[in-house]
């Protein structure tokens, strides 16, 4: 479902920045054999416009958009609309997609009627191209008995795609729009949500941090004593500090799989004995949280704010959930959710840490130092890029030169045949002559066109009839009725 007053979306090309590689011409002519979607005052019948759209998809998945809309036409399954529309192409492998909407006569709200897509690799001969589209009915609309099967009737366009081929080959070495995530926008229940979430993702490690304070504070002096003498000792070792860690995150990454063992083990015992206890889940996690939160948070859902502080709140919405995704992500190395994936890391920590105690600490550091000015300085995304732009940009030549010569053979058979056709009405090929010819090209032409615009004016005339013989049925079954 659209609505039909907001689909009119600005060039892409101009909001964005970017340079065009060319033009796309389209004129939408005509449409026969549509589906109906009112029953209103005993006639099946549409009001039908098209909405065409421009779109094209960068790695990353996004996509970038130019929808232009057609006149409604009041009333009728094989409407008629001649009118032209140009669109600015500024991303290669773009698509054309051609929808046509039911407007509706009770509601605002428009009915797919069917759809058709176009990539625009089919175009770049730079001919005109005359084309009648078949329409594809969407799964959503049934026509009760009326013809049903995936076709939803013909749309007839005229399509002329121009471009420069220089533009076009290096556009596969441009560098692609930027990848914006897409959070939310605001709402309370949604920045409650997310308060909860972090707030629960967080609370161990509060809790850890809290444990810690009292031995600061030398509320427990032998512990006290303890980590400062730990601390001490580190300082004076500081080259086995990183081996220390890398052993610490070692235990606890085999303790976590020990206790997903016994707790899947006492599961199993749980469930296969018999004795009819009760099991019984731990209690819910209780938050000391400080005085009059709870009455903020209720209060927040029903202030009215301005537009900067939806703003500012959207942020800090979508920063919770950011660092609720942090914290998951962590976790996820170390709780064995994927197995394969713990396993990695715990093979990469004991690696780590082999090399930590048989290579000196300096020659890792440097090492690392190398590593990261490498990657920082040599433009390893622009050179896989360049290479990808050059295989793409080759591609689309060879494939612009295939489509030139298939024109060619076809226009140079279609050549022979009409000179082969002239010949044998003037009696023999030395009677042919330049103007003959050109003129029996012409009627050849000009008899094809008729014979299809016959056939397509009969299909028209008889989906027409088809729908006129639908209400004569229901009219008929409704006076029987009574």
């Amino acid at each position: 479902m659209i609505h039909r007053k907001a689909e009119r979306t600005p060039d892409p090309v101009a909001n964005a920045g970017r340079v065009r590689i060319g033009q796309l011409y389209v004129k939408v002519v005509e449409a026969i054999g549509l589906p109906s979607k009112d029953v209103i005052a005993n006639s099946i019948t549409s009001d039908p416009f098209v909405k065409l759209t421009l779109t094209g998809r960068w790695s990353h998945g996004q996509e970038l958009q130019a929808t232009k809309l057609t006149k409604r036409k009041s009333r009728t399954l094989n409407p008629r609309w001649h009118e032209t529309f140009v669109f600015n192409v500024c991303a290669p492998g773009a698509e054309l997609l051609l929808e046509v909407f039911n407007a509706g006569q009770l509601t605002q709200q428009a009915t797919k009627l069917g759809q058709v897509t176009v990539p625009l690799v089919d175009l770049m001969d730079q001919r005109r191209h005359n084309k009648w589209l078949d329409l594809q009915l969407p799964p959503t609309l049934h026509r009760h008995g009326l013809n049903n099967d995936a076709r939803a009737g013909r749309i007839h366009v005229l399509l002329h795609y121009k471009f420069a081929r220089v533009a076009e080959f290096l556009s596969h070495f441009m560098a692609e729009e930027r990848y914006t995530a897409p959070w939310p926008p605001f709402k309370a229940a949604i920045l409650y949500n997310n308060f909860w979430i972090l707030l629960d993702d967080l609370w161990p490690y509060l809790e850890v941090i809290w444990s810690i304070s009292p031995t600061l504070n030398w509320d427990h002096p032998s512990r006290s004593s303890f980590v400062l003498l730990a601390i001490l000792w580190m300082c004076l070792y500081i080259t086995w500090v990183p081996v220390l860690l890398h052993v610490a995150m070692i235990g606890m990454t085999i303790k976590n799989l020990c206790v997903i063992a016994g707790s899947s083990t006492s599961t199993l015992a749980s469930s296969s004995s018999m004795d009819g206890s009760n099991h019984h889940d731990e209690p819910p996690r209780v938050y000391s949280l400080p005085q009059g939160f709870h009455h903020i948070t209720d209060k927040m859902a029903q202030v009215t704010t301005d537009a900067e502080t939806k703003m500012t709140l959207q942020r800090v919405q979508n920063n919770m959930a950011w660092w609720s995704g942090v914290i998951k992500a962590i976790e996820l190395m170390f709780s064995w959710e994927d197995f394969f994936y713990t396993l990695q890391i715990l093979i990469a920590l004991i690696v780590s840490c082999i090399l930590h105690v048989l290579i000196p600490n300096q020659y890792l550091l440097m090492v690392l130092v190398v590593y990261l000015f490498t990657m920082w300085t040599v433009p390893f995304g622009l050179i896989t890029r360049m290479i990808y732009g050059l295989k793409q940009g080759l591609s689309s030549l060879l494939h612009q030169q295939r489509l030139r010569a298939h024109h060619e053979k076809t226009m140079e058979s279609s050549r022979s045949a009409a000179a082969a056709a002239a010949a044998a009405s003037t009696g023999g090929p030395f009677m042919d002559t330049p103007g003959s010819s050109s003129r029996s090209r012409r009627g050849l032409s000009m008899s094809r066109n008729e014979v299809v615009s016959r056939n397509e004016h009969r299909f028209g005339a008889a989906a027409t009839a088809l729908s006129r013989r639908f209400v004569e049925e229901m009219n008929n079954g409704s006076s029987s009725a009574r």
